[in-house]
């Protein structure tokens, strides 16, 4: 449904961050969302897309708390889950970040 409103297709083809923050913050989302259905190696990814989701604006911070409470409620009984994910995906955040 995105794709087919009339303010996306006229916005674009301008040279605005939005689209890329979208892009990334979707891509972000989407990894994290693999890595609670048991595929802890995309976690290193959604760091990284979370990194340039910020990077590209700073709206894209909104992507952090979103994935630390969903890290959260996904390790709700295994804290030790929890914090290796935080740290993997904080590594990626500054890495994608620095790009």
């Amino acid at each position: 449904m995105f794709v087919f409103d009339p303010l996306v297709i006229s916005n674009g083809s301008l040279a605005l961050n939005d689209m890329f923050v979208t892009a990334f913050f979707f891509l972000s989302l989407l990894f994290i969302w693999m890595n609670v259905r048991k595929r802890p190696s995309v976690t290193l990814l959604a760091g990284v897309c979370a990194g340039l989701a910020i990077g590209s604006k700073l709206s894209g911070l909104l992507v952090l708390p979103l994935s630390v409470l969903i890290f959260y409620f996904q390790a709700s009984s295994d804290k030790k889950t929890f914090f290796k994910n935080i740290l993997i995906f904080s590594g990626a955040v500054v890495v994608g970040h620095a790009h």
